[in-house]
């Protein structure tokens, strides 16, 4: 891949409470495979194992931070909405 590579990524996210809430952090690594070669295990004892690893500044770039998202407040089955409130004979 070279430096010009764009990618897109597209998460859903179900949120627990109403509001305005901030749209969630999302941290991005990169996915190192095993190391499948037994040479030199002693001096990299770590390489033998998948890893993931941080991209470097600038590398990623996120059009969202500091955005907000008003998430609505379930209402209760039964109790009120648009016909007015509820009322109990």
């Amino acid at each position: 891949m070279g430096p010009d590579t764009r990618h897109s990524l597209q998460l859903e996210v179900m949120p627990l409470t109403g509001g305005f809430l901030p749209l969630p952090t999302v941290r991005l690594s990169r996915y190192i495979p095993a190391n499948k070669e037994p040479a030199n295990r002693l001096l990299n004892a770590g390489s033998g194992l998948p890893r993931l690893e941080p991209f470097a500044v600038g590398q990623v770039y996120s059009a969202s931070r500091g955005q907000q998202v008003h998430v609505l407040a379930a209402t209760a089955p039964g109790g009120g909405g648009s016909d007015g409130p509820s009322r109990v004979l």
